[in-house]
């Protein structure tokens, strides 16, 4: 499964933008009317504070799990950092940084399903 979101980060001004590949495993001991899977994968990422603010760029991972009802429409809550190095204005990098550990990278989602 390919992802590619854009968002605002949770707990900044901004706006981020990741791309995933996701490997998607079935729930099989979860038997109900839909279809319950987990995913994992990686990708990249970039994004800027408060839209004038520090920017970053690095490598996404993220793991989730999702309900498929039989109907087009999955449910799914998902957890994706982003890793890398964080460009302040003034030129200064920090060189790890890491965008999203705790509840920013976190993420409910409502999906179409083609």
């Amino acid at each position: 499964m390919l992802q590619v979101d854009v968002g605002l980060p949770a707990f900044y001004y901004g706006i981020q933008a990741v791309g995933t590949y996701n490997w998607v495993f079935p729930i099989s001991s979860w038997k109900y009317a839909g279809n319950w899977n987990w995913y994992i994968g990686v990708g990249a990422g970039a994004g800027v504070y408060a839209f004038v603010g520090p920017w970053f760029a690095g490598a996404a991972g993220q793991f989730g799990i999702e309900y498929k009802f039989k109907i087009p429409l999955q449910l799914s809550l998902d957890f994706r950092p982003v890793v890398g190095p964080t460009f302040t204005r003034d030129g200064v990098w920090h060189w790890f940084n890491v965008q999203g550990f705790l509840f920013g990278g976190a993420a409910f989602s409502i999906r179409y399903n083609f």
